[in-house]
């Protein structure tokens, strides 16, 4: 079976999830980083980039070249929460992906095109539109015959682009390529190639096996490999313990009403809930955050002695929340909305001792697990619970 690995690169992504938080840095050069004489740039918007700001620049280099950038401290707490999400969009396709980082994703289509269950170059697009529709984000994917291929394709297609590179001309396209594009070539090694001529990556497939090795070891050889487009190693997944699970959605105009911020909430409420029932565990914390529209911050939080799973428990605690929120500020427009479950705990369900109890347990159970099938077959607009 043909290999067709798929290697998505979400584009500038510290900086493009600071612009669905906060629109007025769109089109604006932009830095995220750390400010101060020891500062480093996380990273530069395209259009700090073309005054030559770059990630792992000092911040005080990049405000020489671009005195006008606005700078943003990173919030990795955020990033992680939309780096799940984009996660979470990849694997309702296949379980294939393998993370490669908080922005970077590798997904193994053979199987599914081998198949006939998705021809992977519109596959890829579907994703792509479903992360943009989703997370307001933009991803550069790439499709070739390996990991490395594909992961070069991603980066010459950005941004906001989408390659697919036909069956068995992996080496072809590599071939005229730069060496400054391969992964695997750092610095030294690339001044080591340039110095006896070597510019390209197909001319680092054609360099002589016994000098690559002698003068740097296996890692010379293998990157002559992907060079050459002959790297078959596979994609895989590789789950991580999700410490938290939240939904948040930002509204087209600003949400003044109890009644639509409401509603509103009850919809993340049965999200968060129908992750944390695949999950089979419980949380301790609940917790709310609201973008006003003036862009201020608020985040309040309950926690419990017992663990929770149920959808009924969340929205409850989550309401309260909001609606001391809301008797605080009445006059104030919510521009984002946000419900998270945290603390986790690992033990097993406790069956309540009362028989009354026990009754409600079981039927709140045989509820939660209808609304999460209907939610599965028809869409979590299909039907919910009441207020």
């Amino acid at each position: 079976m043909e290999q067709r690995i798929a290697h998505f690169d979400l584009d500038s992504f510290y900086v493009a999830v600071e612009r669905v938080e906060n629109p007025r840095l769109i089109d604006m050069p932009v830095l995220v980083g750390w400010p101060g004489l020891r500062g480093v740039v996380a990273t530069a918007s395209y259009e700090a980039r073309e005054y030559g700001c770059h990630s792992a620049q000092s911040m005080s280099q990049a405000l020489q070249k671009c005195p006008q950038a606005i700078v943003v401290n990173p919030d990795m707490a955020k990033y992680r929460e939309y780096s799940d999400a984009f996660h979470r969009i990849l694997l309702k396709r296949t379980p294939l992906v393998e993370r490669a980082g908080l922005d970077e994703a590798y997904m193994d289509l053979s199987v599914l095109a081998a198949n006939k269950l998705g021809d992977p170059i519109s596959v890829v697009r579907e994703l792509r539109q479903s992360v943009l529709d989703t997370l307001n984000l933009t991803v550069s994917v790439c499709v070739a015959g390996s990991k490395p291929t594909a992961k070069i394709g991603s980066a010459y297609a950005k941004p906001d682009g989408c390659l697919e590179i036909p069956m068995g001309t992996d080496a072809s396209f590599l071939s005229t390529l730069p060496i400054r594009m391969m992964p695997s070539v750092g610095p030294k090694f690339q001044k080591a190639l340039l110095e006896i001529g070597i510019t390209t990556i197909g001319e680092l497939g054609n360099a002589d096996s016994k000098w690559l090795k002698m003068r740097f070891g296996r890692q010379g050889l293998l990157t002559k490999r992907r060079a050459q487009a002959k790297d078959n190693s596979a994609v895989e997944y590789l789950p991580r313990q999700v410490k938290s699970i939240s939904r948040e959605s930002t509204f087209p105009k600003d949400l003044l009403g109890n009644t639509d911020l409401l509603a509103q909430l009850l919809k993340l409420s049965e999200s968060v809930s129908n992750e944390l029932r695949e999950s089979g565990r419980a949380i301790r914390t609940v917790s709310i955050k609201i973008r006003w529209s003036d862009f201020d911050l608020t985040s309040r939080q309950k926690t419990v002695e017992g663990g929770m799973h149920s959808r009924k428990q969340i929205h409850e605690i989550a309401k309260g929340l909001l609606e001391t929120e809301l008797k605080i500020n009445r006059s104030r427009g919510v521009r984002l909305l946000g419900v998270g479950l945290s603390n986790f705990n690992d033990e097993q369900f406790q069956l309540p001792l009362s028989s009354e109890a026990a009754q409600n347990f079981y039927r709140n159970k045989s509820i939660e697990t209808a609304l999460q099938e209907i939610h599965g077959k028809f869409g979590s607009n299909s039907i919910r619970r009441g207020h």
